[in-house]
């Protein structure tokens, strides 16, 4: 019965602030609801950040390897080339040296001879035992 009678200004009225009061709850719960977006988004940059500083520690830890594996194939090259350097280093030493005493052979030879002519030469190659 009561659905035949038209509908009074009050009766719109109530029902459109019936409407309304269920527009606000609704526009207040998006507004709980873009909060906790807003809270998410905050909590997932906060998680972005610390992977950013994970990176950067995970970055720095790799730059630290590769200075030890330079650091280590040095002294791995070092210490297999040493031996051979000492080795280098002591054949010319020892050309150096050889030089030296075919020089010395060469005018020890040479003041012999000279000897041969000159009595001081001779006296002097004799007192050093050279003759």
């Amino acid at each position: 019965m009561a659905a035949t009678e038209p509908a009074t200004k009050g009766d719109i009225r109530m029902l459109m602030e019936l409407i309304q009061g269920e527009q606000r709850v609704a526009e207040m719960r998006f507004q709980q609801i873009e909060k906790r977006f807003e809270q998410i988004d905050k909590r997932f940059e906060q998680v972005d950040k610390r992977f950013e500083q994970v990176d950067k520690r995970f970055e720095q830890v790799d730059k630290r390897f590769e200075f030890i594996q330079t650091l280590l194939l040095a002294l791995f090259v070092a210490s297999l080339g040493s031996p051979f350097l000492v080795e280098r280093y002591r054949q010319r030493r020892d050309d150096h040296e050889r030089k030296v005493i075919r020089g010395m052979d060469r005018m020890i030879t040479a003041m012999r001879e000279a000897a041969n002519y000159d009595d001081k030469i001779k006296e002097i190659l004799s007192s050093a035992r050279l003759l």
